[in-house]
């Protein structure tokens, strides 16, 4: 029990501080806020443009999307000899769609690796 008693105290002096030095050093390296650049309403404007029209592109090519994501996956891990934790449908600039599958334990059973299947074939 004495024995138990020393260590705590001890661990107690030691989280102490370790607190107080932290404290202190954190207050040594602290420079004024400085207050963000207020957005431009014309430019909040414009990535909502921007933004809307991605949405629109993306809308009118997943209309189009011929292979289903359940089978993009199924090819991939029969492919890749992996299991999936994750898959998207992304709109690629010429607005063409791609299809991502993750996943983990591919060709080596302790690595993840990200996997296009092409969604035209």
């Amino acid at each position: 029990m004495h024995m138990l008693m020393k260590t705590l105290a001890a661990t107690a002096t030691v989280l102490g501080l370790t607190l107080v030095s932290g404290s202190a050093l954190s207050q040594v390296g602290d420079k004024p806020k400085q207050e963000p650049p207020k957005a431009n309403p014309v430019d909040k404007e414009a990535r909502e443009k921007a933004r809307l029209a991605k949405l629109d592109a993306f809308a009118k090519a997943f209309a189009t999307l011929k292979l289903p994501l359940k089978d993009a996956i199924a090819i991939a891990e029969k492919e890749r000899k992996g299991k999936c934790h994750g898959a998207d449908v992304n709109v690629l600039k010429d607005g063409k769609l791609q299809i991502e599958v993750r996943l983990i334990g591919g060709e080596k059973d302790d690595t993840w690796e990200e996997v296009f299947v092409d969604p035209e074939t």
